[in-house]
This record gives C-alpha cells, structure tokens and sequence, in this order.
C-alpha cells in the first residue's frame, strides 16, 4: 500500500500518499460492510413486518352474534351494498327489491342466525346470515344445469351443510367478504352459497376461495336465477 512516483530513472516513495490510501482503503472496507449491513437489517426488518402484517391479516376481524342494537348500523351496510352493487354492473340482486327487508333482517337476529364482521377498532363494517343443517336452504333442492358435487361424492350423505346469505359490506375494510365465508367453512366444512350472474365481484371472490359452480338454482325474492356454488375438502373443478 506504498504510492510510488516516478522521477527520471529514481522511484520515489510518499509516505503521506501510502497513509492516505491506506486510509481510503480501510474507508472503502468500512462502507461496503456498512451498507450490507445495513441493507440485511432491512430484509431482516422487512420479513418482519411482512409476517406482523399477515398475522395482522388474519386476526383482524371479529365475528359475532348480531344484537337487536346493530339493526340500523345493518340498515346502513345493506344501503351501502345496494348502491356498491348498482355502480358495478348488479342492479337488480338487491336493488330491484330492496332486499334484504327489515323484518327479515329482525328475524335472523332473534333466531341466531345473524352475524357481524367488526372492524379491528370494533365496530361493526359487515354482515351476513348464516345457516346449518340438512337441506337447510330450501331453494337448493332444485338445482338446474347442473348438480350439487357432494351429493355425488359423499354417496347421498351431501345434503347437511352450511349456507350464508345476505353477506355484505360497508366499504370500508377490504377482506369482509373473504372472512366471512372462511369463518362459515370453519363452521361447516361444507358451505353452499348463490350469487347473481350480474355479481362479477362475489363470483370471483368465491373462485379465489375454492368455490365450485355447480349449477343454476332460483329464489323467493324475484325471477332472477342465481348461480350455485358449492365447498367442500377435496373438491375442484376437474372432479365437480
């Protein structure tokens, strides 16, 4: 690490320019093992985040009974959804009707049957309906275009399983859907649920959840027909 000059045919050694380059040496070492450091701090603190954030994710929503005082907030989530609903291309799933009516909404909670989905501060962004038990959902006997899968893999033993109804959102918290139907497939380990056509953002959610279309089924509330979709442990679309 000695800087030489060359003067005529005489090498001449810098003490001051060795020192400096050894100085600038031990610098330039210092700084590229600063920067990886501080660079794998970074991944370290990153991955970190990234997990909390996931955690987060998870743990985020509370799911709970709904109670007599939730009604307007209900109302007002319901109001939401129709409009949400109408703005991307689905007018007529609820809007056409008003659907859901308050006293179906008032009946659900006196039967247990009704849930919400609160925020992580607490307060209540979504709701739905959700129900269990053989041939639970009457509409769901006829089925159209198709069938229901479990009918068929579980050998006529298909026909007890969960249902949710009425789901929706206040807009404010994105994953309201997506927790909701994990919650009802916890509940169940089987769950059917029906859609609009005109529904393109329930239908894609419920394919991101592993939701098969079974078929075609109809309802009480107006002449529209619904597509069926069905969830179960190991069913797809190649086995459906």
């Amino acid at each position: 690490y000695v800087h030489a000059e060359v003067s005529g045919n005489r090498t001449l050694r810098n003490p001051e320019s060795a020192y400096y380059n050894r100085k600038k040496l031990h610098n330039n070492i210092f700084m590229t093992w600063y920067s990886y450091c501080r660079r794998h701090l970074y991944r370290l603190k990153s991955n970190k985040c990234a997990a909390d954030g996931m955690n987060m994710e998870q743990k985020q929503f509370v799911i709970r009974h709904s109670r007599p005082d939730d009604l307007p907030v209900m109302l007002k989530i319901y109001e939401h959804a129709r409009l949400f609903m109408a703005e991307h291309g689905n007018p007529r799933q609820w809007g056409a009707t008003n659907w859901p009516p308050e006293k179906l909404l008032k009946e659900d909670i006196k039967t247990g049957h009704s849930y919400i989905v609160c925020a992580p501060d607490g307060r209540a962004a979504g709701t739905f309906a959700y129900f269990y038990g053989q041939d639970i959902e009457p509409t769901y006997l006829h089925i159209e275009k198709g069938e229901w899968p479990a009918e068929r893999l579980l050998h006529g033993q298909g026909s007890t399983y969960g249902v949710v109804h009425r789901l929706a959102g206040d807009g404010s918290e994105k994953g309201i859907g997506e927790a909701a139907l994990n919650w009802a497939f916890e509940q169940s380990h089987h769950l059917r649920v029906d859609t609009h056509p005109d529904n393109k953002v329930m239908q894609n959610l419920l394919s991101k959840l592993g939701f098969v279309q079974c078929g075609i089924i109809y309802v009480r509330e107006d002449h529209d027909p619904r597509l069926a979709y069905e969830k179960l442990p190991g069913l797809t679309n190649e086995n459906s």
